[in-house]
């Protein structure tokens, strides 16, 4: 693929967002996270860059349980600090 065209998909993946209407503890959100951070750290290293864009504000769960919801807001805090 052309430079632009990488680009242009990178922009795209930033404009990605996740719903999940049932989260729980937010597995699928952490899960869904990783998934995103390894397509841009891909992008990034075919377009000779390193500094990853992806926001945990593209990650939105909802639950009955407001336990639950926040269970999933810490561990995706947690891996923001530390996203291996």
């Amino acid at each position: 693929r052309s430079i632009p065209e990488l680009e242009s998909l990178h922009a795209e993946l930033l404009k990605f967002h996740v719903l999940d209407p049932a989260c729980g503890c937010g597995n699928f959100l952490v899960v869904a996270y990783h998934e995103l951070l390894s397509l841009e750290r891909q992008l990034l290293t075919r377009l000779g860059r390193d500094t990853p864009s992806i926001s945990l504000a593209q990650l939105h769960g909802l639950d009955i349980d407001p336990r639950a919801v926040e269970l999933a807001r810490t561990t995706l805090r947690r891996l923001r600090a530390d996203p291996r």
